[in-house]
């Protein structure tokens, strides 16, 4: 099934749906068309109670994003989360926090979240011999530019 957008008449084919996806609704209520580009990474954490940027866009680009976020068992008895956050502005020097979300050890949480441009994992049992690893998969959605 196709993308309809509200500027647009024509249906977008699943072949180009996988390059540009047609996703046109704005923050403004605008209809301009917008760009998703899935990205993935793995992270690690091996300071306690250290927030660790794990995703930053650049500038103070203000996202909408969906993705997952996965903690992975360090030990034999998982019984640890991770704290997820998600901020607007520098988290170093007074950003503010838009989101949190804890992940239990061994497990996995989808988000949705909007107008944050950076994303922190703080693990409150990590150190450097058993650091806190797993894996961030997030799809960013921002306007594409005017021509």
């Amino acid at each position: 099934m196709g993308c309809k957008c509200n500027k647009h008449s024509e249906k977008h084919s699943e072949e180009s749906k996988k390059e540009i996806h047609c996703s046109c609704f704005t923050c403004d209520g605008s209809d301009q068309e917008r760009e998703e580009t899935q990205l993935k990474s793995c992270w690690e954490v091996n300071t306690f109670d250290v927030d660790r940027v794990i995703f930053t866009a650049p500038g103070l680009c203000k996202l909408i994003a969906s993705g997952t976020i996965s903690y992975e068992c360090s030990t034999d008895n998982p019984s640890s989360n991770i704290i997820v956050r998600f901020w607007r502005g520098d988290p170093a020097v007074g950003g503010v926090v838009v989101q949190t979300l804890r992940v239990d050890e061994g497990s996995s949480v989808a988000f949705v979240a909007q107008n944050f441009n950076a994303i922190t994992v703080m693990a409150p049992t990590a150190t450097a011999t058993v650091p806190a690893r797993g894996e961030l998969c997030i799809t960013p959605n921002f306007k594409l530019p005017s021509c």
